[in-house]
This record gives C-alpha cells, sequence and structure tokens, in this order.
C-alpha cells in the first residue's frame, strides 16, 4: 500500500466532533489614525491525541497596520478543533502536517476569518476579511502529539 493510499485512509478515519473559540484578546496599538494599510498574519498548530481524542489548538495573530506602518491593533485568537479516530490511524508527524495543510486549516479557516471580520467592524476600523486560501499552518517545533493539550470541550 503507498504513502498516499495510506493517508487518504487515515483521513477517513478521523471525523470533526467540535469546533471551539478558546480564546481571543484585542490589544490597541499606538496608531494615530485607522486608515487602511496592511495585515501581517501567523498561524501556529499544536496537536495532542489522547484515547481516540484528536485536537488540534490553531492559534493566529493579526497586527493590523495603518497606511503610515504604525500598529493600529493585534488581534489573537485561538480555535480548538476537536476529532474522533476511528481504528488504527496513521497519526505519524508526516502524516499530521500533511493533514494541517490539506484539511484542517480548510475547516478552521472559515471561522477566523468570520470572526476577524466581525471584530474589525466592531472595532470601527476597515473591516478585514482573510483571504480564501491563506499560507497553510505549521506545528510548532518541539510539539509532538503526546504533550499537547487534552481537555476536551463539554
Amino acid at each position: 500500500m503507498t504513502t498516499t493510499t495510506q493517508s487518504l485512509q487515515t483521513s477517513e478515519m478521523i471525523e470533526l466532533q467540535a469546533l471551539v473559540l478558546e480564546e481571543c484578546a484585542v490589544k490597541r496599538g499606538d496608531a494615530t489614525n485607522a486608515d487602511a494599510g496592511n495585515v501581517d498574519s501567523d498561524f501556529n498548530i499544536h496537536p495532542s491525541y489522547s484515547e481516540g481524542d484528536l485536537r488540534f489548538l490553531v492559534q493566529s495573530s493579526h497586527d493590523f497596520h495603518n497606511a503610515d506602518g504604525e500598529l493600529i491593533v493585534t488581534i489573537d485568537v485561538s480555535f480548538s478543533a476537536w476529532y474522533r479516530v476511528r481504528g488504527q490511524a496513521d497519526l505519524s508527524e508526516s502524516f499530521l502536517q500533511g493533514y494541517v495543510n490539506n484539511s484542517l486549516m480548510r475547516q478552521v479557516i472559515p471561522f477566523v476569518r468570520e470572526f476577524l471580520a466581525n471584530m474589525t467592524n466592531r472595532l470601527g476600523i476597515e473591516t478585514f476579511y482573510l483571504p480564501l486560501f491563506v499560507r497553510t499552518g505549521a506545528i510548532e517545533a518541539g510539539d509532538s502529539i503526546e504533550n499537547g493539550p487534552t481537555d476536551k470541550p463539554e
């Protein structure tokens, strides 16, 4: 059996159970105006596994700068994606990174996009819409599947 075939079969053994907003923070910058400028975004993913439950903590940080390059606001948001793993799934690091790039980000990004659009609208700055396709996330260096957070949503 090829690695691609194994990965496809493993993907079918993972079923999304819940997507939960874990944390959000808004920090005001020192900008003197809120004229639209650019946004710098960063995504980090922390996986964990416990007794058939796979969790990805997706943390993202977004720095909104005005046209002069001054920081208007930083918005940090974290979502947990909880999955049920059926059978003997291959949860190797290479599989997890592929899953992050091909499936996880497609499931989580719409929620991050909606959150950012709502927050920027409420803050009175130009509404920001995250692009449909963003740079893929990366599993944090040193984060193994065994040492991530394991608290389940209620």
